[in-house]
């Protein structure tokens, strides 16, 4: 568990994300018209730019699972005494440490993919019923910002890292009982998000790039999404993220029902690491 939460650490991120920091906030304020702005999975903020919105925005909620984050987030903007500010803790899809420590002791004792699967399928059960969302006044714009690739990342990291010990076949299955997760998870997050609130700025990673190959194939998948011609997207074979694709699809179906309009759209290249980049895409939306 604490080889998990080291990596939520990305080092000297907050020096090496300025020019996407950049981007991200000024879509954010080119868009901006209401006094209140919530950021859902804030974390550390190093990829919007609290100082900038602080002088245009009368209330900033940054809410997180990670208290430590959000006070690394004001001490970096030197808001700590700031009263726009508001801190407020709390899980968008609730794990509890001891069933993800069950969950690594099954795979590293090389309990059967049946045995894991029955076992994930109590924890998502517990997540559903014990997650919460926090209450916060409906006249606020809302920032979701790669939030939804991280509701399972915890658990698909554990896969990756024990993968050895199990065969193709049974790793399959446990990964795709990992996106069936995320489709409930994105369901549920969305219910939440879009029943509460009127205006957003929705991000997530389409795809991940490691070398020029990758990062070439997703420059195409930008100029038809440019052109209008996203349908075609799909026939440029790039891997998706998970969670991120489940958040496409339902925001796809909420599109098509008319009970959202995209108003809005950006796509950018997000240097995550020095090994690693998205593409992001980027919306503004309204019921």
């Amino acid at each position: 568990m604490q080889r998990l939460k080291q990596g939520l650490v990305i080092p000297d991120s907050y020096d090496e994300w300025k020019e996407y920091r950049n981007q991200v906030t000024e879509f954010i304020l080119a868009h901006q018209n209401k006094d209140t702005i919530v950021i859902l999975g804030a974390g550390p903020s190093n990829d919007i730019d609290l100082g900038k919105l602080s002088q245009y925005y009368e209330e900033i909620y940054l809410i997180d699972n990670r208290e430590e984050a959000l006070q690394e987030a004001i001490r970096t903007y030197q808001l700590e005494d700031n009263p726009k500010i508001k801190l407020l803790v709390s899980d968008f899809w609730k794990f509890p440490d001891m069933a993800l420590e069950g969950l690594e002791e099954c795979l590293a004792q090389k309990e059967g993919s049946i045995f894991v699967s029955g076992y994930l399928e109590e924890m998502q059960a517990w997540a559903y019923e014990n997650t919460i969302y926090p209450e916060i006044k409906k006249n606020a714009e809302v920032v979701v910002l790669g939030l939804h690739s991280q509701f399972n990342s915890c658990i698909a990291a554990l896969f990756h890292y024990y993968k050895d010990k199990y065969n193709e076949p049974e790793m399959e299955s446990l990964f795709c009982l990992l996106r069936k997760w995320n489709e409930v998870a994105v369901r549920k997050f969305h219910e939440y998000l879009f029943s509460n609130f009127s205006s957003f700025y929705f991000g997530y990673e389409y795809s991940s790039y490691e070398n020029e190959s990758e990062y070439a194939k997703l420059k195409e998948v930008v100029s038809l999404f440019m052109k209008g011609m996203g349908q075609h997207a799909k026939e440029i074979n790039v891997a998706r993220v998970d969670g991120a694709y489940e958040a496409e699809e339902d925001l796809s179906k909420l599109v098509w029902e008319k009970k959202v309009e995209i108003l809005s759209m950006k796509y950018d290249f997000w240097n995550f690491t020095r090994d690693k980049g998205y593409l992001m895409c980027l919306y503004y939306i309204e019921k």
